[in-house]
C-alpha cells in the first residue's frame, strides 16, 4: 500500500474505495489555531482539497479542553456546518489544571 511521506503536500495514500470517509477523531480547534485560520471548515477544506481522501465525508471534531466549551470557543460554529459533528469530554491531562 502506499503511504503519505513525511511533509508531502497532498494525501496520494488514498485507498480505492467507494466508502464514505469519515475522519472519527480529529481536533479542529487545534488545527485551526496551529495554521491560523480563521474562517469556516468549509473554508479550510475548500482551500485544502489534496489534503482529503476523494471519498471524504465528514469528520467528528473532539474537545477535550474545557477552556474550549466556554462562549468565546469556536464550537458552537464548527458543529453547524454539514458533516462535521463533535464529542467532548475532559482529557486526564486538563483534569490536572
Amino acid at each position: 500500500s502506499e503511504r503519505r511521506e513525511a511533509g508531502a503536500s497532498s494525501y496520494t495514500g488514498q485507498p480505492s474505495s467507494k466508502v464514505g470517509f469519515i475522519d472519527t477523531h480529529c481536533h479542529l480547534e487545534y488545527l485551526f489555531e496551529r495554521l491560523r485560520h480563521r474562517g469556516t471548515f468549509a473554508e479550510f477544506a475548500a482551500s485544502r482539497r489534496d489534503a482529503f481522501p476523494s471519498n471524504y465525508e465528514g469528520c467528528v471534531t473532539i474537545y477535550c479542553d474545557s477552556a474550549s466549551f466556554s462562549s468565546f470557543g469556536t464550537w458552537k460554529d464548527v458543529i453547524e456546518e454539514p458533516n462535521v459533528w463533535a464529542a467532548f469530554g475532559l482529557h486526564p491531562r486538563s483534569e490536572e489544571r
